[in-house]
């Protein structure tokens, strides 16, 4: 059973671990005693540390091997390490009961986040490696669990002394482009990582308090929307899709409801070109695949102009050798009237109007064949719209799609009829952002 609470370890008992572990004891100048310091650049066992949010226990494989547990939320922090070295890496050997991620962070739980380490979910230790953030000189460093169960034996750093100083070509080196229209998959993202899989699927696990970004994105044609590959265990997940910046308007959103991996679409009516940094936040744990950009196919290319030329002259016509007998003209054909397009047999119309602090949207449908109609029925995405209350109609929901049909009443339309119903909603609504299908 898991024991909750910080664990203080003693003075004496600190001590000891010290002596274990071949700390240095350094001083500053002569007059001032720093105290003793960890060297990260040997293992040190988790049970060093200053306190514990987890359960520390005794594992069951061994008198000799003593773990720390760390579920989600747990954390241990380890005062007093001397990065003399600095820090390009943190290994920490460890096994999952779950597929797990630990953040090392400095300070304090919430503090600077240095790197984070994913954690498979094996029965068996093994060595788990991140790159991290540089730092210096004496440091207080928090391992904290932020999703899954996971057993840490022990971890290491690397320092930056061997690393290959960067060179002008790296400095002045162009970013690498991302091309939206083709699968991005999430594991290239920033807080991605292909560290969970099932049935062959690779995803990143995000979470309500977390976004995943991709940096350096080339919109060059029109942008329609976004395909999204996800799921989730909640049934009303939105993920938003923002552009530069985090917290700045979405552009589009997605509605994610299955539990297993689908597509949802996010349509947009921003007009988007040019490069950007594309953000993805989630109100709900969502498990994301991939993405990709869709562009709009209404939108063609502007036609190639080309400056007139001097129609060529008409030869003069030889004269006759001998006069012919001069015919009749042959009269010009009657212009023919243009044909106009047919009404479609079911023509429907809409028109939006701002009502009670929200929208209404006021239908008519006109049965224009010479027979009657039955059983008609429209569809509208809810991505496009939030219907609350309705008229002369029913409402349906079918996964991202509502579904209008008639009451009984107005179920048949006789030739030339024409009824009228309507749906309302909450917020603001785009006529350009409302797409409805009659069949």
């Amino acid at each position: 059973m898991k024991r909750k609470g910080r664990v203080v370890i003693s003075a004496l008992a600190l001590s000891f671990m010290f002596a274990i572990q071949g700390v240095k004891a350094e001083a500053a100048n002569p007059l001032e005693y720093t105290g003793p310091q960890l060297d990260p650049y040997k293992a040190i066992e988790a049970e060093i540390n200053f306190g514990v949010t987890g359960s520390e226990i005794e594992e069951e494989d061994g008198w000799t091997r003593k773990v720390i547990r760390l579920e989600k939320g747990d954390y241990f922090q380890v005062n007093d390490v001397n990065f003399d070295k600095g820090l390009s890496k943190i290994t920490i050997n460890a096994r999952g009961d779950e597929a797990a991620i630990v953040e090392i962070r400095r300070d304090k739980p919430d503090g600077r986040k240095l790197g984070d380490v994913k954690i498979s979910q094996k029965s068996s230790y093994a060595n788990y490696a991140c790159p991290t953030e540089d730092i210096f000189g004496k440091n207080n460093v928090y391992f904290v669990c932020t999703l899954g169960t996971c057993y840490i034996d022990a971890w290491k750093a690397d320092g930056t002394q061997d690393k290959k100083p960067l060179t002008e070509a790296d400095i002045n080196k162009p970013p690498v482009v991302v091309n939206p229209y083709d699968i991005v998959e999430t594991e290239t993202m920033e807080n991605g990582g292909g560290f969970y899989e099932r049935n062959g699927v690779e995803y990143s696990p995000i979470s309500e308090e977390k976004m995943v970004c991709i940096k350096n994105v080339m919109f060059s044609r029109m942008l329609k929307g976004f395909e999204i590959n996800a799921r989730t265990r909640y049934y009303d997940t939105v993920m938003e899709i923002h552009l530069d910046d985090p917290e700045s308007e979405p552009i589009a959103k997605a509605l994610i409801r299955s539990p297993e991996f689908s597509t949802s679409i996010a349509y947009t009516s921003e007009t988007v070109s040019g490069m950007h940094d594309v953000y993805f936040t989630v109100n709900n744990p969502v498990d994301f695949d991939y993405w990709k950009a869709l562009d709009n196919p209404r939108v063609k290319e502007n036609p190639v102009i080309t400056e007139p030329t001097e129609p060529e002259q008409p030869e003069e016509p030889k004269q006759p050798e001998q006069t012919e007998v001069p015919t009749e003209p042959e009269q010009p054909e009657q212009p023919q009237e243009p044909e106009t397009s047919p009404k479609p047999e079911l023509d429907l119309q809409g028109s939006i109007n701002e009502w009670d602090g929200g929208y209404q949207i006021n239908f008519t449908l006109t049965n224009n064949s010479d027979k009657p109609k039955s059983g008609w029925k429209i569809t509208m995405g809810k991505v496009d719209i939030n219907i609350a209350n309705s008229w002369c109609v029913n409402v349906d929901e079918d996964d991202d799609l509502y579904m209008i049909t008639p009451q009984d009443w107005n179920s048949t339309l006789a030739p030339g009829q024409t009824i009228e119903f309507g749906v309302s909603g909450k917020g603001t609504l785009n006529e350009d952002t409302v797409r409805y299908m009659i069949e």
